[in-house]
């Protein structure tokens, strides 16, 4: 994961209207025309919405007319409207629904391991430049308080600060796919980078996940995107936001993100809930968001190398 998650959300649907009013919903809800990270959308699907004129039957009575077309007709008109995107189309909504200018959060993760035993960890996140610098700063269990994890970047540079030992680790290339604190996610899937940046994508299909309408893409990653051999990435048809992500190496698949508890905060939709499935391990670690807001702006000065050592305990949002 990245999370986007700490991160992680808009809709778009399609509209359904007479004449005028018809075409002008439909260019506003489909006429996307940046993206949020970093690039422009990669494609936008138009409907066409024609004018329909209203003709007499036989009989002199009006004709039913296509201005109030049947559900099925205009069901069939939005399938074949989604089915002429392509996967990278579809990743480029999915990063336009999660963009997050900035954020700060906090939540509870808990780890159970394949024996059963668990242990949970609380921490805050802040978070800028929609989501490519970001910090979690550690408060529980006293262990680990005053711990804390920087990403810039996207996640390419990563540094982990441990306050027992007054050490900064500066992580790079692979060891960016140790565990983090012990948990199924990595620090390389705590990045919330630009999925359009990190990964091409196929679609493969339209599904059904949790009773919401999804799209499936395989996503492989770009010459300078993580170190997954691929993806199974699942997004709402509708509102474009993550589901579910399967990761794989070269010997299969290693673990499973699902997304859950959407909630809409401050206008948008978000899932406050993340859970990280180890097939290979047979643990699990939760992520339980308790707190969240998008109208921050931090300081800058937050994540900066030489504020890992300071006590943020008293920095408010």
């Amino acid at each position: 994961m990245r999370p986007r998650p700490v991160w992680p959300h808009t809709v778009w649907s399609a509209a359904r209207c007479a004449g005028a009013a018809r075409r002008d919903a439909v260019a506003s809800l489909l006429g996307i025309a940046r993206r949020h990270i970093a690039a422009p959308l990669l494609g936008v699907a138009l409907f066409g919405a024609a004018a329909w004129l209203f003709c007499p039957s036989a009989e002199g009575t009006p004709a039913a007319t296509a201005a109030d077309p049947s559900p099925d007709a205009a069901d069939t008109e939005s399938l074949a409207a989604a089915d002429s995107l392509s996967g990278n189309d579809w990743l480029a909504r999915i990063d336009e629904a999660e963009d997050v200018p900035a954020s700060y959060g906090t939540f509870r993760q808990t780890i159970t391991t394949s024996g059963g035993s668990q242990r949970t960890l609380a921490a805050r996140s802040w978070s800028i430049s929609s989501g490519d610098i970001s910090l979690l700063v550690y408060t529980a269990p006293p262990r680990v308080a005053g711990d804390k994890i920087l990403l810039r970047k996207g996640g390419d540079q990563i540094w982990y600060y441990m306050e027992r030992r007054d050490v900064t680790r500066h992580f790079v290339g692979s060891a960016r796919r140790q565990s983090a604190m012990g948990s199924d996610f990595s620090y390389e899937d705590l990045a919330t980078g630009d999925l359009t940046e990190d990964y091409t994508a196929e679609l493969l299909g339209f599904e059904e996940l949790d009773g919401v309408g999804c799209i499936k893409l395989e996503c492989r990653p770009t010459e300078s995107g993580p170190s997954y051999e691929r993806l199974l990435l699942w997004a709402g048809r509708d509102d474009h936001l993550t589901r579910r992500i399967d990761y794989f190496d070269e010997q299969g698949r290693i673990k499973t993100l699902r997304l859950g508890d959407f909630q809409v905060i401050e206008g948008r939709r978000w899932g406050m809930r993340l859970v990280m499935t180890n097939h290979r391990e047979g643990s699990q670690t939760k992520i339980v968001q308790e707190e969240i807001t998008f109208d921050v702006d931090p300081d800058p000065q937050l994540f900066t190398q030489s504020a890992l050592a300071r006590d943020l305990s008293r920095v408010r949002p």
